[in-house]
């Protein structure tokens, strides 16, 4: 979940939490969410997100910190026990160095 770059907070989330968060999409795919409920993405750098901001809250559990290309955990993270994935601010992880999250 792409975290609103108006309202960063360059601030690592914390274990059992629950956060105010925005989600990229299109105004059509956020129909389909409310009528079908989330997804999970089929590839991206922890989750895709678009032109449209969707505001939700999400209870976050355990998190891990991907700053890195390549991290052992960048892609299978929900695997292995974590329910959310966070990428902080000036990462490197992408040419915009905006943070992301993944829930």
């Amino acid at each position: 979940m792409a975290r609103n770059t108006l309202t960063q907070s360059y601030t690592k989330p914390k274990n059992n939490n629950i956060y105010e968060i925005f989600h990229g999409i299109t105004k059509q795919d956020e129909e389909l969410i409310k009528k079908n409920g989330f997804r999970p993405s089929v590839d991206g750098m922890l989750g895709e997100g678009q032109q449209y901001a969707l505001k939700l809250m999400a209870n976050v559990k355990i998190v891990v910190k991907i700053d890195m290309q390549r991290h052992p955990m960048q892609k299978k993270s929900h695997y292995c026990g974590y329910d959310t994935a966070w990428m902080p601010p000036n990462c490197g992880m992408v040419p915009s160095s905006l943070e992301e999250d993944c829930v």
